[in-house]
């Protein structure tokens, strides 16, 4: 009825024995224009179209990169988690909690800082960023402590 011939399989393409090569981007830099091009299973090169090689000359404009002075930490304003004293606090569900739900805070710290907030009403447990003092705070509100967080000076 119908005439269906089965696919042809090529078992060697011409494309596989050639290296692929990729162009990722191309940078201009006043008169020339500079691009990166992989070969794959080989090196990375980055260099000048002949073209512009021609046109330019022997002399070449290399893109110069400078150093980054500030670091990212720098920018980010931190904030303080304080926890509140209550009477009420079980020094071991608090001193649990706090280890649990705050990585950085080792059980010696947490205790102290229960013993400084049942003293004074309230101590520093951690300087964080703003998201990470946010989630702390209501993490540890879901355990029936009470925190709260303010920016540091």
């Amino acid at each position: 009825m119908f005439n269906v011939q089965p696919p042809s399989l090529q078992l060697a393409s011409p494309q596989i024995s050639r290296p692929k090569v990729y162009e990722l981007f191309q940078l201009k830099r006043f008169d020339s224009t500079f691009s990166l091009k992989v070969d794959l299973g080989k090196s990375f090169s980055f260099a000048q179209p002949e073209a512009a090689k021609a046109k330019t000359g022997t002399k070449t404009a290399s893109p110069k990169a400078t150093p980054i002075e500030k670091t990212q930490d720098e920018d980010i304003p931190l904030f303080k988690v304080i926890l509140l004293g209550d009477k009420e606090y079980e020094e071991a569900h608090v001193v649990t909690q706090i280890t649990k739900l705050i990585p950085s805070v080792k059980e010696e710290a947490a205790t102290r800082n229960y013993v400084e907030a049942q003293t004074t009403g309230s101590s520093v447990i951690i300087l964080c960023p703003e998201e990470h003092a946010e989630h702390y705070v209501q993490q540890l509100r879901r355990q029936q402590i009470y925190a709260r967080y303010e920016q540091d000076e």
